[in-house]
């Protein structure tokens, strides 16, 4: 998200780089409690990929072909919402 909203954090002004893709099905990011992942756990964790994957696709591809900027711009956080105006957008 760095890459994609003006003045949140990242390059210095004028240097732009293609932002790096999201990592799903990555290695756990905090410690596995009482040896790992439960069946139910691991089903939850892929349920849940392969529901949010095809939507951050389409939201960042949104953003980089400046389509359906409103509708990206309500799946916002109110605080980043409070900070950048659509027209910013």
């Amino acid at each position: 998200m760095n890459a994609l909203l003006p003045s949140h954090g990242g390059l210095p002004r004028g240097l732009r780089i293609a932002p790096q893709p999201s990592v799903f099905g990555g290695q756990r990011t905090t410690p596995a409690v009482f040896g790992g992942e439960t069946p139910a756990e691991a089903r939850g964790r892929k349920q849940a990929e392969a529901v949010v994957h095809p939507l951050a696709n389409a939201f960042v591809g949104d953003l980089l072909k400046r389509r359906r900027l409103a509708a990206a711009y309500e799946l916002l956080s109110p605080s980043l919402r409070s900070r950048y105006a659509l027209g910013d957008w």
